[in-house]
């Protein structure tokens, strides 16, 4: 029930039309609060939970492991340090979700929209499924709209590194840093050799083994990455039908292009390996609310309401197919509690 009630209230808001960008902006901050409440209290929600509480098991009684997502690592010291628990853990990274959702959403020009665009996918499944994951999705979100909108390279390259702290596989984006304007030889420069330095972790971190094992082993099959893929084919029609409007936003389309390209790829590439595919696809929300927010700019008056309603059904009918009728829905979301309505109530 609480899902589908912060999924309405989110609908409403994408209709409000604000005086000024202060009412819209108090809006938003009121209504990440209400999604850190949400998120950051949830309690036995996700189906890497039991995965998460073995982490903070091992790392309580051995603190000194090692482990690649140093981040989320420390944040675990410190629960176990201090007697905090898993919650403590779920509460600052959802403050930093939220925090860099914030940042992110504030730029655009239609930030409910692409809010609610997040929500049944982005939100519940992967920043309430999987944490540091979802970290890694939100701080990335808000460098490519620095890098998409004001073409900041070197703040797309920190905010992915930055993600890879928490998650590593998010260094694989980095490749879409060489796609920056105007910038001196010697940022240029800089650019590749964080890439290579980046890529050269990656292969200590054992991530393109984990890959190569993804690849090479048939056991490994994700049911609905197909699908999932797919579902980010249509921001890129949109973009191609709008490309020659969307040019006076002066937006990175060198950035926007080759992106277009990658997930065109990424979705042949998932009838083959269809987990690789799918644990990179996670990333590519920060493409779709761009090319929203550009669509919702172009179209105003009636056939902005029109587009709207068209989001909120589309939404809704994601949504509701996977709640209603996923496996992962029916035993580690549904099943779940979150703890300030267990106090309230």
């Amino acid at each position: 029930m609480m899902f589908w009630t912060f999924f309405i209230f989110l609908i409403l808001l994408c209709f409000v039309r604000f005086k000024n960008g202060t009412y819209q902006r108090f809006t938003l901050i009121f209504a990440l609060f209400l999604l850190f409440l949400f998120i950051g209290f949830r309690y036995e929600v996700g189906g890497d939970w039991a995965g998460y509480i073995d982490i903070y098991n091992q790392i309580n009684s051995n603190p000194f492991m090692l482990n690649r997502d140093f981040g989320y690592y420390i944040l675990n010291i410190l629960a176990a340090k201090f007697g905090f628990g898993i919650v403590f853990v779920n509460i600052i990274c959802a403050f930093i979700v939220c925090l860099f959702l914030y940042l992110s959403l504030r730029k655009l020009n239609y930030p409910f929209a692409s809010l609610l665009y997040l929500f049944p996918f982005a939100i519940v499944v992967i920043i309430m499924g999987f944490t540091r994951q979802g970290v890694a999705l939100s701080i990335l979100l808000f460098g490519f709209v620095l890098f998409a909108y004001e073409k900041k390279q070197l703040a797309f390259l920190a905010c992915v590194l930055l993600g890879g702290l928490f998650h590593s596989s998010v260094l694989l984006m980095l490749p879409f840093a060489v796609f920056g304007f105007r910038l001196k030889l010697k940022y240029t420069m800089l650019s590749y050799v964080v890439i290579g330095l980046a890529f050269i972790s990656l292969y200590f971190y054992g991530l393109f083994d984990k890959f190569i094992y993804y690849i090479t082993h048939n056991d490994y099959h994700s049911k609905g990455a197909i699908f999932r893929a797919g579902l980010h084919l249509l921001p890129v029609f949109i973009y191609m039908f709008y490309r020659k409007r969307i040019i006076k936003f002066d937006l990175n389309f060198a950035l926007l292009d080759a992106m277009s390209i990658c997930i065109a790829v990424l979705f042949i590439l998932s009838f083959y390996l269809s987990t690789p595919v799918d644990r990179i696809m996670y990333y590519f929300y920060i493409y779709d609310i761009v090319i929203l927010d550009c669509l919702l700019r172009l179209n105003g008056g009636f056939k902005q309401k029109i587009i709207l309603f068209l989001l909120s059904g589309y939404t809704i009918l994601l949504f509701g197919i996977w709640y209603f009728y996923s496996y992962y829905a029916l035993h580690f979301w549904r099943t779940g509690s979150n703890l300030i309505l267990e106090y309230i109530f």
